[in-house]
C-alpha cells in the first residue's frame, strides 16, 4: 500500500465533499435570507468540515471495495465524482449511515445485512435518506421526521435536492410527516397518456378547464379521434404527436426541463393537514405556481431550481 498516495486520495475525496457541501450551504444561506437569520461563520466552517469528512469517508469506502490495492490504480468515472459530490451534500446523513453500516458491525463483531442498512443500488448511501444518488432506484426518500415517497409513475431522480429541501420544509411547517408524489417530469408520451386517462375519468369539460390554450388543442385531438372510433393506443399516439407540434412544455410544465423547473403532483390523500399545507405552499416564494383541488386532482407545485445547473439530484 502506498501511504502517500492513499493520503492524497483521501484529500481529493474530502475536497469533492466540500464542494458538495458548499452547494448545500448556498441553499442554506438563501433560506437564512428569507427568514432574516444572521449568518454565522462557525456554522459555515462546521458544514465544510462535515463535507470534507463525508467525502473522505466516501472515497475510503470506494478504495476498500476495490480490495485495497494501490491507490494509484484506482480510476474514476463521472458517476463516481458525482457520487462523492452527493455524499458531501448529504454530509451528516452520510456520516451517520457510514458509521452504522461499516463501523458498528466492527465494534459489535458482527456483519451488517446490506439489504437492511444500505441502498441496494448503492451501498454508500443508507436506505431512508433524503438525497438521491446516481443509480438510486429507491421510491422512498425520508428525512429524520419527514417522509417523501414516490408513486409508480413518478421519477425520484427528476426532483432536485433543492426541491426536496423545499418540500420537506413546507411539510414540516404545516405539521405534516409525509407526502406521496404521484407525478414528476413527463415525456410527451407520458403527458398524452395522463391527459387521456384524465379525460376518460373526469370528462372533456374538466380537462378544458384544467389545461390552457395549447392543452385544449391536444384535447381537441382526443375529441376528434374518439368520435372517429379510434383505439386507446391510436388516440394517445395522435395526442402525443400534437404535443410535439405545440412544444411539450407549452402543453404542460411537467414536460419542462427538470434541471431548471421541478414539477411535482402530490396526492391530497397523503397530506394529513391539508389546510395548513396549502397555506404554507401559497406563502412560500420558492414555489412559482400552485394548483389544488378542485381545479387540479392533485396538489401541483412548480419549483424553479435555485442553481441553474443543479443537476446532481437530476440524474436520469
Amino acid at each position: 500500500m502506498n501511504i502517500s498516495s492513499l493520503v492524497l486520495l483521501i484529500i481529493g475525496g474530502g475536497l469533492l465533499g466540500i464542494i458538495g457541501q458548499s452547494i448545500r450551504t448556498v441553499v442554506g444561506i438563501s433560506k437564512m435570507r428569507v427568514r432574516n437569520e444572521e449568518f454565522e461563520l462557525n456554522r459555515l466552517l462546521g458544514s465544510l468540515m462535515i463535507g470534507f469528512t463525508a467525502g473522505a469517508g466516501g472515497i475510503l469506502v470506494m478504495y476498500f471495495q476495490t480490495d485495497g490495492g494501490d491507490p494509484n490504480d484506482m480510476t474514476f468515472a463521472m458517476k463516481d465524482i458525482l457520487l462523492l459530490l452527493t455524499i458531501g451534500y448529504a454530509g451528516a446523513d452520510f456520516i451517520e449511515g457510514f458509521s452504522r453500516t461499516y463501523l458498528s458491525p466492527l465494534i459489535k463483531g458482527q456483519q451488517s445485512t446490506p439489504n437492511q442498512t444500505t441502498n441496494n443500488a448503492n451501498p454508500l448511501i443508507p436506505v431512508g435518506h433524503t438525497h438521491p444518488v446516481p443509480g438510486n432506484t429507491s421510491h422512498q426518500l425520508a428525512g429524520e421526521d419527514i417522509e417523501i415517497s414516490f408513486g409508480h409513475n413518478a421519477k425520484p431522480n427528476a426532483v432536485s435536492l433543492y426541491a426536496i429541501d423545499v418540500l420537506k420544509e413546507i411539510l414540516e411547517k404545516s405539521g405534516n410527516k409525509k407526502a406521496l408524489i404521484t407525478s414528476t417530469a413527463r415525456t410527451p408520451a407520458d403527458q398524452a397518456r395522463v391527459m387521456y386517462n384524465l379525460l376518460r375519468s373526469r370528462g372533456v369539460v374538466y380537462g378544458k378547464e384544467l389545461y390552457g390554450v395549447n392543452g385544449n388543442k391536444v384535447i381537441d385531438v382526443f375529441i376528434e379521434a374518439d368520435n372517429a372510433g379510434r383505439s386507446r393506443a391510436e388516440i394517445i399516439a395522435e395526442m402525443e404527436q400534437k404535443i410535439w407540434e405545440l412544444g411539450p412544455s407549452n402543453v404542460s410544465k411537467h414536460c419542462a426541463d427538470p434541471s431548471k423547473l421541478v414539477v411535482v403532483d402530490i396526492s391530497p390523500k397523503s397530506i394529513s393537514y391539508q389546510h395548513e399545507f396549502v397555506a404554507q405552499v401559497k406563502n412560500d416564494k420558492r414555489v412559482s405556481r400552485f394548483f389544488q383541488p378542485p381545479k387540479d386532482p392533485a396538489y401541483h407545485l412548480e419549483i424553479p431550481n435555485m442553481l441553474e445547473d443543479d443537476d446532481i439530484g437530476v440524474l436520469a
